[in-house]
């Protein structure tokens, strides 16, 4: 059974309202309306001066370009054909215009050398691209886009290209399509993953084909631009199992946002610090550092304060103008490790908090310590240690085993064939460099603090909660920026299709909404599980539907289960049904983000490019590696 980080964990929880600023992946509906003026869009995305650049080439589409005379609709057309677009001729503007250029020039209607700027102004290059388009396809020739040519633009398709996505379209490549151009940096703020080509989608390619490509940009999704797109964004494609692989974006980092103000280090040396163990050992290594620098004979590396350690540590204190304390102070210690970075033992607590499952958990001071282990270099390993005070009930022996037999996965390698085992271990034991957990009998949910002797799946529960106890973040129930961060890769496209009912994103986000007032948790479940909703990007169109709604109070509700009344936040929907529902967890999971790593949610997210121990998960010991041993290190399974 998976956890919520911690008895040592800053839970608001139910009493207190979480602000979290909007995420940067789900920013979405709100700020991407097809109401943006779509010349503006593309001309802050490419820069005045290339646009400017441009004009000689493309020409400027202006409404004073020429004369808007009124026409008719093309004869003959049914009134059911093109119904979905509306009739645009010179002088329009606006997102269909943009879609019809995009489709003019991939059908070539346009000069190849010049083709139209899909800047959504239906200037003169666009009316006779308009016409050169409808009579190479039979039709009246009179420059109005109405239901016979858009269902001719509609028929388009690029020679041997993927198909041309339009303003609206939806599907898997069009996910696929977004994540990877997220992952080339073509979008600020990122692109949600919900599968919809929108005009966002449209100014983001467009400023691909400018800035990667070299290339005039059309916006048109073209097999060149596709190619391109696959070699900057690599990733996303199906593999033998029907299994889509990830998308990579950016440098991983799964462990916990460090609390502000704190330090890695715990203070040592009477009467108030540790006094023995790998902290004590690391400051000795620290302090020789020095003072062989100052050419001064090296005092013991034993783990031990003695007096040789306090005379040692007074007199580096004064030699940097600090107070003579004659401990190891965090003052003391932020010298040190400007002094003397590198060691070969360690010890760290991590004090993080993070947003999960719709409210704030993390291991910090207040809930009882943060995230505490150790670490040692040795000849052919780096072996971490995490220490645990066990309280209550003995554990189980089990328990202890569990740990290597999930995390003992990994090696470092470097550039020149040297081989290191990363290895962790448990050992039962006190003092302030230990984690306190509570031992319980029977069953419950365990997490970073409370473990349960009945737990039926301990051999995946311990190693989990064993990830918080060196500091790595909770992997399920994430916000797509933080999926994003945590992993390192773009969130997955996931399930795309509409329910069955045919019920919308606004629909559902409204439903929602009205839910959480009434903390009706079934009309909840009824809006979503229930719908066979599931996590991907349909997910996420309802999630940037709700962040288009207003907010509204949600009423106090009373005993038995009390909750007081808050505001929705609009861009944290999992917070919002955390704070008014009993029973949100479903529901939350399907809106939000998870894996099926050690860290994440293997019983409900099956992901073989995802499972298990990873190697983001121990890249922080290679690195320490490499410190100590110099050169290029990498993480390899073993």
């Amino acid at each position: 059974m998976l956890s919520m980080a911690s008895p040592h964990a800053v839970h608001s929880a139910q009493e207190a309202e979480h602000q979290r600023a909007a995420p940067d992946a789900e920013r979405a509906s709100a700020d991407r309306s097809p109401q943006q003026a779509p010349a503006l869009a593309f001309q802050r995305t490419i820069g005045n001066r290339a646009l400017a650049a441009l004009v000689p080439r493309l020409g400027v589409q202006r409404l004073d370009d020429g004369p808007t005379a009124e026409a008719e609709p093309e004869a003959g057309a049914p009134e059911d054909v093109g119904a979905d677009r509306p009739m645009i001729r010179f002088g329009s503007r606006g997102p269909a215009v943009i879609e019809a250029q995009v489709r003019l020039n991939a059908a070539g209607a346009a000069p190849a050398l010049a083709p139209l700027v899909p800047d959504g102004i239906f200037g003169p290059l666009t009316l006779g691209a308009t016409r050169t388009f409808q009579t190479a396809n039979g039709l009246v020739p009179d420059g109005i886009i109405g239901p016979l040519t858009w269902a001719a633009l509609l028929a388009v398709v690029p020679p041997g290209g993927p198909p041309l996505f339009s303003l609206g379209s939806t599907g898997e490549e069009v996910g696929l399509l977004e994540q990877r151009l997220n992952a080339a940096g073509m979008a600020d703020p990122f692109l949600p993953i919900d599968a919809t080509y929108d005009l966002a989608v449209l100014v983001a390619v467009a400023r691909f084909q400018f800035e990667e490509m070299g290339a005039i940009p059309t916006g048109a999704v073209d097999q060149a631009t596709w190619d391109a797109l696959a070699q900057a964004a690599p990733g996303g494609e199906v593999d033998a199992t029907g299994v889509a692989t990830h998308v990579p974006s950016v440098e991983p980092e799964p462990r916990g946002e460090q609390v502000e103000g704190t330090s890695l280090h715990m203070v040592v040396g009477p009467p108030a610090g540790l006094t023995e163990g790998p902290a004590v050992e690391e400051f000795q290594q620290k302090l020789n550092v020095v003072r062989a620098a100052a050419g001064l004979e090296p005092i013991a590396v034993n783990g031990f304060w003695n007096d040789l350690t306090r005379d040692a540590t007074q007199a580096y204190q004064s030699s940097v103008g600090l107070a003579p304390t004659g401990i190891g102070d965090l003052p003391t210690w932020a010298r040190l490790d400007q002094d003397a970075p590198v060691t070969t033992v360690g010890f760290v607590e991590r004090q993080w908090t993070q947003q999960q499952g719709g409210l704030e958990t993390g291991m910090t001071a207040a809930g009882g310590g943060g995230s505490r282990y150790s670490w040692r270099i040795l000849p052919n390993q780096i072996l971490v240690t995490v220490k645990v005070d066990f309280r209550n009930n003995p554990p189980s022996p089990d328990w202890f085993g569990h740990v290597p037999t999930a995390w003992n996965r990994f090696k470092a390698v470097s550039d020149s064939g040297d081989e290191v085992a990363i290895n962790f271990e448990m050992v039962q034991g006190t003092g302030g460099d230990a984690n306190v957990v509570d031992v319980k009998t029977g069953t419950g949910r365990a997490n970073a603090g409370e473990w349960f002797l009945g737990d039926t799946d301990a051999a995946n529960t311990i190693p989990h909660e064993y990830g918080h106890l060196i500091g790595l973040r909770d992997e399920y129930q994430v916000h797509p920026g933080d999926y994003r961060e945590i992993t390192g890769n773009e969130p997955p496209v996931g399930a795309t299709a509409e329910p069955a009912d045919g019920a919308t994103p606004l629909q559902i986000a409204n439903e929602l909404q009205d839910a959480m007032i009434t903390r009706n948790d079934t009309a909840a479940k009824a809006a979503t599980i229930d719908r066979g909703i599931q996590m991907g990007a349909f997910a996420q169109r309802i999630v940037g539907a709700y962040a288009g709604l207003p907010a509204v109070v949600v009423p106090a509700k009373g005993p038995p289960k009390p909750k007081p009344s808050f505001t929705t936040s609009r861009t944290d929907i999992a917070s919002d049904l955390f704070r008014a529902l009993d029973k949100s967890y479903e529901i939350i999971q399907v809106l939000t983000y998870s894996t099926g790593s050690m860290m994440g949610d293997p019983s409900r997210v099956t992901d073989p490019h995802d499972h298990g121990v990873r190697p983001r998960h121990v890249r922080e010991f290679v690195d320490l590696v490499a410190a100590a041993r110099g050169g290029t290190w990498e993480v390899q399974a073993r």
